[in-house]
């Protein structure tokens, strides 16, 4: 369900990345990518995972989940619980659909952004960096 790697003491800002992914596919390439970049990484499946994820483990920067999940609960439905438990929490949802699809209400929240997919390496890079620095 979780794992954690130890990333690249180099990386422009250093951070531990809870990625929450229904497709395990996609959620291994999204770590892969956020190691290369020199995060910390964490792991869940699905909403519920990613919350106790997050209640076991203090240290996460960011939450960087896909907005469509199965099960209990969606993406932002997960940032709006994750952040009612863990104030300050920052997020970066994504997607597939276009904005003018999704619940814009989360989006204007300081410390939450939106990235769409297909979406490059230097453009996830950028968008996790900006919401990072705040």
């Amino acid at each position: 369900m979780s794992s954690r790697e130890r990333g690249d003491a180099g990386s422009p800002a250093k951070a531990t990345i809870l990625v929450v992914e229904d497709d395990p596919a996609v959620r291994q390439a999204a770590v892969w990518v956020l190691r290369l970049f020199g995060y910390d990484t964490w792991e869940a499946e699905d909403g519920p995972s990613a919350l106790d994820v997050l209640e076991k483990e203090p240290g996460i920067d960011l939450m960087f989940s896909d907005l469509v999940m199965p099960r209990a609960m969606n993406g932002i439905e997960l940032a709006r619980e994750a952040r009612r438990r863990r104030p300050g929490l920052k997020v970066l949802l994504t997607t597939g659909y276009s904005q003018a699809d999704i619940d814009a209400s989360l989006l204007g929240e300081d410390g939450i952004g939106l990235i769409t997919k297909p979406y490059g390496n230097n453009e996830l890079k950028e968008k996790l960096l900006a919401i990072l620095k705040g």
